[in-house]
């Protein structure tokens, strides 16, 4: 059965990771691409990269994950002004907290196609449930850029992070935002933040 698709007010786009000379690795511009993609075809007009860094880098990059996708994407023909950058982010959980405070919620966008790689839709459609809430329509696209070997490895060890995530956020209600940012600047990476680009 083909997959009904709904038109939404914006592509959101998730970061993953930089190269040390700040360009995209290619699981990166997969998703770029798969972005692109369906706004050539209609699917919205503006597109939305999420993304700072991975918690993971000892050294502060010289750009952004979301400020690499930026470009890549205006280099494949999208134009500047359709492009909306969320440089807060730092996990998936962050993905869905700060493109929400920043701009879901001011802009009110509701309908919302989420670009991820396709290993990682499954625990990116569970954290963006519980960070966005039911007022949210949401519709996932999983990039390619994988081989079936490590798909299937992928696949395993993120089934162990939902299982995760499910249990530390158990006590938090879909669309809590109080309880949400509660918790994550409580991370270790988030605890101690210098700044926030879009406030």
């Amino acid at each position: 059965m083909k997959k009904k698709v709904m038109r939404g007010d914006v592509i959101l786009v998730l970061g993953s990771g930089l190269l040390n000379d700040g360009s995209l690795p290619p699981r990166a511009k997969e998703r770029v691409v798969k972005a692109v993609d369906l706004y050539k075809k209609g699917l919205a007009n503006k597109l939305l990269m999420s993304g700072r860094h991975t918690f993971k880098l000892l050294e502060k990059p010289k750009t952004t994950e979301a400020k690499s996708m930026q470009e890549f994407a205006k280099s494949l023909g999208v134009a500047e002004e359709d492009i909306f950058i969320e440089e807060n982010s730092m996990d998936t959980v962050g993905n869905a907290y700060f493109s929400k405070l920043f701009y879901l919620d001011p802009n009110r966008w509701k309908k919302i196609i989420i670009v991820t790689s396709d290993f990682h839709v499954k625990r990116s459609k569970f954290l963006f449930e519980k960070v966005l809430g039911q007022k949210y329509s949401l519709c996932f696209f999983g990039a390619a850029g994988v081989s079936e070997a490590e798909l299937k490895e992928r696949k395993l060890t993120e089934e162990l992070k939902i299982e995760s995530m499910k249990e530390k956020l158990k006590n938090i209600k879909k669309g809590d935002d109080v309880a949400v940012a509660k918790w994550l600047y409580e991370l270790p990476w988030y605890k101690n933040y210098d700044q926030c680009y879009n406030n």
